[in-house]
């Protein structure tokens, strides 16, 4: 059954139901309420009859941009390079939107690339390498 159906009687009404299901009623306040719990039967319980399904909001595009960005500089600072899946997946976005968000950000991110570079070969570099003298001691060492 799809719809309601009310009919009066000589002391009240009768309300049948979608299911079919016939309710006595003494008064048309009554049968008022009554439809309204069968229309939005969540009502009462204070949540709504029907669920709408969850739309997911679109961030804000700077933000994201904003986001993106920060997760490339961290990853940056931690290897010397970023991972667009590795920003994706702590972002929870789609992996093409950070593609995209990355090309556009290209010329800072690499900027950054270079800088990490030069700070970790210049730590890296002088703690490596010995003066021609220590080489020099070292070899004649083994050969004597």
């Amino acid at each position: 059954m799809t719809e309601l159906k009310l009919k009066q009687l000589h002391r009240g009404y009768v309300l049948t139901d979608f299911d079919g299901n016939d309710i006595g009623v003494k008064d048309s306040e009554q049968a008022m309420e009554e439809i309204r719990k069968l229309v939005k039967p969540g009502e009462e319980s204070g949540q709504p009859a029907i669920k709408e399904p969850l739309k997911k909001t679109r961030p804000n595009t700077a933000e994201l941009h904003r986001q993106i960005f920060e997760k490339a500089k961290e990853q940056i600072d931690l290897t010397g390079k970023f991972s667009a899946v590795g920003i994706s997946r702590a972002l929870q976005i789609n992996n093409s939107t950070v593609h995209s968000h990355l090309k556009k950000m290209n010329i800072e991110l690499e900027e950054l690339i270079k800088k990490w570079k030069i700070g970790h070969y210049e730590n890296v570099l002088p703690s490596e390498t010995g003066t021609d003298a220590e080489s020099t001691n070292v070899e004649s060492a083994k050969v004597g």
